[in-house]
């Protein structure tokens, strides 16, 4: 073998390594893929274990589309499954020790987990009522459809269910149109 036949076949070599690190860019080690990119540093990571055949996956990827265009990192994650098809402290890690632990919210947006919750009945107050009660196993900060009832039936009910001890900390409107609100944050309503 040559010096030209060495050098073609480090080069080829390296073109690989090349190519290869660039595949493991996209996939970081606990098994999340990047999804999207936007100019601003926003990025959604889908994780190998979500299905894009779920009933909620393409509301996921609207919600996490419209943090990442606001510069947010987001992650959807996996729902847990028996027997466990991963090691819970590897995606959920931040949530060991707090209430929510065993829990899977569906969105870790920069280092806030976030629960979306949807719904398909024509009921308006169960379904506000079914999201809230759902969402607030998972996460103190939730993302909901709207239902055909008012902001301010919706933030007394808030404040309704922290003072009975619940954690509300943001509540995000998802409208019809695809456009998002956020409606309650913390102690102050947000017009």
């Amino acid at each position: 073998m040559g010096v030209k036949d060495v050098h073609d076949q480090l080069e080829t070599s390296s073109t690989t390594i090349k190519n290869n690190l660039r595949v493991r860019d996209t996939m970081d080690m606990s098994g999340f893929n990047v999804k999207d990119t936007f100019p601003n540093g926003g990025k959604i990571l889908v994780h190998e274990l979500v299905s894009s055949d779920d009933s909620d996956y393409e509301k996921l990827i609207e919600v996490a589309t419209f943090f990442a265009a606001a510069g947010k990192e987001v992650r959807l994650t996996p729902k847990m499954k028996r027997p466990p098809q991963f090691e819970y402290v590897s995606i959920y890690g931040s949530l060991v020790g707090t209430q929510y632990e065993h829990k899977c919210p569906d969105l870790l947006v920069d280092d806030l987990w976030y629960e979306h919750e949807g719904f398909i009945t024509d009921n308006a107050k169960r379904a506000f009522g079914n999201m809230m009660n759902h969402g607030l196993k998972q996460s103190s900060r939730l993302i909901i459809d709207k239902p055909d009832l008012t902001d301010g039936f919706m933030i007394r009910s808030f404040y309704g269910r922290i003072k009975q001890g619940a954690a509300i900390d943001e509540v995000w409107l998802r409208n019809p149109d695809g456009t998002f609100k956020l409606l309650f944050k913390n102690d102050k309503h947000l017009p």
